[in-house]
């Protein structure tokens, strides 16, 4: 289905990026490559794909053939892909159909697809109300309680690709900057004009990614992640998302 699709072209994006950010650590790209790869990067907006997957995918794609089903066009049973719904009565289904629609638009409207923002408290939230409500067992919401999790799952990897799609622009635009002086900024700052138009925001806060220079050739730069909490972007139990500014041999720290 459409969410499916959606989510394996987000995880490519993902391999993509950690093939840029891989590049920059071993010193490979050049400014002009540099350069093409961020006007790339513009074109993925991940939050406002993925909110076209939910809508389209799991709620209209899903009802149409339930629809098909019910007025005699399609088998579910000769459908590979809705094997579990061929022995339940087409009321039950419908309604776990109606159960999961409504609680994944609630969840959605953690998405601001205008702005790129995604905000993980009101989807955990609208997660956790979820959960509340298919809590008793019941047949017509069986199934909407499997599927809801998954949902919560897939914004949170959502959240986190674009989050470092938008440090792969930043970390783009240090390495020309790197290569036009010969050291990096102080600041993020620094990059406006010449090499950003402004500072990609961090997709959870709306503020640019947390930035340190640490040596010459050598920054850290970091989302506050998914628990919306700076965790330092170190230690085992940090759930911040991290983007590796460190080349592969630096100079001495910074004082």
């Amino acid at each position: 289905n459409t969410l499916v699709l959606g989510m394996i072209e987000i995880a490519l994006t993902s391999l993509y990026v950690n093939v840029v950010e891989g590049a920059l650590r071993e010193g490979m790209l050049d400014a002009q490559a540099c350069q093409e790869i961020q006007e790339h990067l513009n074109y993925f907006d991940v939050p406002a794909h993925f909110v076209f997957c939910v809508k389209t995918g799991e709620i209209r794609g899903i009802n149409a053939r339930i629809l098909g089903h019910m007025r005699g066009k399609i088998k579910l049973d000769d459908d590979a892909g809705f094997k579990p719904f061929a022995y339940l009565p087409n009321g039950i289904v419908y309604r776990n159909l109606i159960a999961f629609g409504e609680s994944a638009m609630t969840m959605i409207e953690g998405v601001d697809a205008k702005t790129g923002r995604i905000q993980p408290g009101k989807i955990e939230a609208a997660g956790d109300a979820a959960q509340e409500r298919f809590e008793s067992f019941s047949p017509s919401t069986m199934m909407a309680n499997v599927l809801m999790p998954n949902l919560v799952k897939a914004a949170n990897k959502a959240a986190e690709i674009q989050a470092r799609i938008q440090m792969a622009k930043i970390g783009c635009a240090l390495e020309r900057f790197r290569l036009k002086h010969n050291v990096l900024p102080e600041t993020l700052d620094q990059l406006v004009p010449n090499h950003l138009e402004s500072v990609p925001a961090d997709v959870v806060t709306g503020q640019p990614p947390i930035y340190k220079l640490l040596a010459a050739d050598a920054y850290s730069l970091r989302s506050v992640g998914w628990n919306e909490t700076d965790d330092g972007g170190n230690g085992a139990a940090d759930e911040d998302w991290v983007w590796n500014g460190s080349r592969k041999t630096t100079t001495a720290a910074r004082q």
